[in-house]
């Protein structure tokens, strides 16, 4: 990596990940008083915060070292791509690492829990679509099935019809 664009796009992937949660929180001190957190959320917000904790250290092994990684993944990565890949693991990572620590309210995740729940599906869509291109890597399909997992539960418990609303 020699080029400035190289450097920009790397502080890019491995920036953004980072500074998503210092914003949230900077945002949350300056908006309102936080309330008690709903102690139904708290079996929810202790495993997003250990899988959040997972993909943060995945992605970042697969940022150091996406050529001897790749060898786990169910399909062909370039150095470059294996970066791009380990980055959208960091983001949802972040996600439900900054979910474990600032989520209070049941519908606070709506949307973080939705989108982790559609990217896993789209995921895990991928060997139906491409089925020459994706090799069968249970490790990843059991990551992908667990997200989801996850994903749903949080919908489950935030979403309106359960409080009542």
């Amino acid at each position: 990596m020699g080029l400035p664009a190289e450097w920009l796009w790397a502080l890019v992937y491995a920036g953004v990940p980072l500074a998503v949660p210092v914003l949230a929180a900077r945002q949350r001190r300056v908006a309102e008083p936080l309330p008690a957190a709903d102690s139904a959320l708290v079996v929810l917000r202790v495993l997003s915060g250990i899988t959040g904790t997972a993909l943060i250290v995945g992605a970042a092994a697969s940022y150091v070292a996406p050529v001897e990684l790749d060898e786990h993944w169910p399909w062909a990565l370039t150095p470059l791509l294996a970066r791009a890949v380990a980055a959208w693991y960091a983001l949802f990572g972040t996600m439900l690492l900054t979910l474990a620590l600032a989520l209070r309210r049941r519908c606070e995740g709506l949307i973080g829990y939705a989108t982790l729940a559609a990217w896993s599906v789209l995921l895990l869509a991928l060997p139906l679509l491409h089925p020459d291109d994706v090799s069968g890597r249970p490790g990843w399909y059991a990551v992908m099935v667990m997200l989801l997992a996850l994903a749903l539960y949080g919908l489950t418990l935030g979403w309106p019809e359960r409080q009542g609303l």
